[in-house]
Order: structure tokens, then C-alpha cells, then sequence
């Protein structure tokens, strides 16, 4: 399930939280009097990001942020302004929770999905006028490019 879809401002990339819309707080249940939940989530590399959600304890709106290794992801990755983050949440049959964040670079590069469970996955990841479309089997990813007007 897609949680987040956002494509970067200024402040999400310099400022070393992403602020993204309330009506996706559901997928990060929080405990009763928290304001706050931390996760792990996984990008291409496997690499493991402890990122943390928060919200305003005051107020009328919960205005959540992302927060924990966010500025280190943000360095990592080289995000700027312009470019895409998506955030998935996968529920496993015994309830684990497994978080997948991928980018999209908004001039070249392209972010995809990966299946951490070991079961086989189609990924996909757009850039302009190239579509990417992994799989991954067991050890092995293969991806294939297709280009606008090619087959």
C-alpha cells in the first residue's frame, strides 16, 4: 500500500524533516499519548533508514513530519527540490509491518522497489520518458529500461 507519494520542496530537502499530508498518518499506528512512532524502512539497497514520525501535540491539526535518518537519506540519495519520494507499507501475514522508500530523481534517475520478503516482486520506477521494470528473484534483481517509442 502506497503511504506516501510526495515530491520534494525546498524545505523537505534542506531542513531535515518532510512534512507530508495528515490523511496518511494510518499507516504509522502510534500508541495512545504519543506523539510520535519510530519505524525502519528499506530502499533499494536493503540499506536499513530508522525514520521517525511526529506530530504537533497542540493544535488543531497533526501537521506530521518524517524525521530520525531523513537528512541522512536526503544527503545519501542527493534529493533536491523537484524530486519524488514514495513510501510503502507492505502487512505481513503475522502483522509485521514492512516499510519500502524508493525516489524518483526529477531529471535522471529512476527509484524502484524492492521485495525484502524473498518472494519474487515486480518493481517499477518512472523517469520522464522511461519506464524501469525490475524483478527480483532470489539474489538476483534484473531490470530492463524501455524508452518512449521503443519496444
Amino acid at each position: 500500500m502506497e503511504v506516501m507519494n510526495k515530491i520534494l520542496s525546498e524545505s523537505d530537502a534542506k531542513n531535515k524533516r518532510l512534512e507530508f499530508p495528515a490523511r496518511n498518518l494510518s499507516a504509522f499506528p502510534m500508541p495512545d499519548g504519543q506523539n510520535s512512532v519510530e519505524f525502519v524502512a528499506f530502499d533499494l539497497q536493503e540499506h536499513q533508514w530508522r525514520l521517525k514520525v511526529s506530530i504537533r501535540n497542540e493544535g488543531r491539526y497533526a501537521k506530521p513530519w518524517l524525521k530520525g535518518e531523513w537528512d541522512d537519506y536526503v544527503h545519501q540519495k542527493g534529493l533536491k527540490k523537484g524530486d519524488k519520494v514514495i513510501l510503502t507499507v507492505q502487512e505481513e501475514e503475522n502483522g509485521e509491518r514492512i516499510y519500502l522508500i524508493a525516489l524518483h530523481k526529477s531529471k535522471h534517475e529512476a527509484g524502484l522497489m524492492l521485495s525484502v520478503t524473498g518472494k519474487e516482486k515486480l518493481s517499477f520506477g518512472g523517469v520522464r520518458s522511461s519506464l524501469w521494470l525490475c524483478n527480483e528473484l532470489s539474489q538476483n534483481t534484473i531490470c530492463v529500461c524501455l524508452e518512449e517509442g521503443k519496444s
